[in-house]
């Protein structure tokens, strides 16, 4: 351990002519070891582990599900399998579906979220449910590389029939 250690002395005239000395020690400490420490690394807060289990569901996850063969397919699927219910829809209106991809890729817990207005909306809900629940497995989304549960919207068209 290196100290270095310096005495400064200063005199000081007072106005009765005494001469008090007055002697000042200032610690000079460079390159100590007694009072240094190591250079410390800044406050870092660890991310916490996420908290789920097998029954979350998610609504945004690293990897969404997927119809098998994607969005374009999943079009294809539903002008196939509509079945337009006629009614006195004169406008084209969306309906909106909800459900579950499950870890496995199976849909569950099929429910509107926008029902179709109208005195036939009943009909053209029925119809979109069915299409849904009627759907092939889909790719299951992903969270940290594992198959999680998760919550998707669908929207379904109806346009008039001419």
């Amino acid at each position: 351990m290196k100290v270095q250690l310096k005495i400064i002395s200063l005199e000081i005239v007072s106005s009765s002519g005494m001469k008090p000395t007055l002697s000042i020690i200032v610690l000079l400490l460079l390159q100590t070891v007694l009072f240094a420490q190591p250079p410390s690394e800044p406050d870092v807060i660890p991310e916490p582990e996420p908290v789920y289990n097998d029954s979350t569901i998610f609504m945004i996850v690293e990897s969404f599900p997927q119809f098998p063969g994607g969005e374009v397919e999943l079009l294809k699927y539903i002008r196939n399998t509509i079945k337009h219910p006629g009614g006195s829809g004169e406008s084209a209106d969306t309906l909106i579906v909800n459900f579950i991809v499950e870890k496995d890729g199976n849909i569950s817990n099929v429910k509107l979220v926008r029902a179709m207005p109208g005195p036939d909306g009943n009909i053209f809900d029925a119809e979109a449910l069915r299409i849904v629940k009627s759907m092939p497995k889909w790719q299951p989304g992903m969270q940290n590389g594992k198959p999680v549960r998760v919550s998707y919207n669908l929207p379904i068209r109806f346009e008039p029939q001419r």
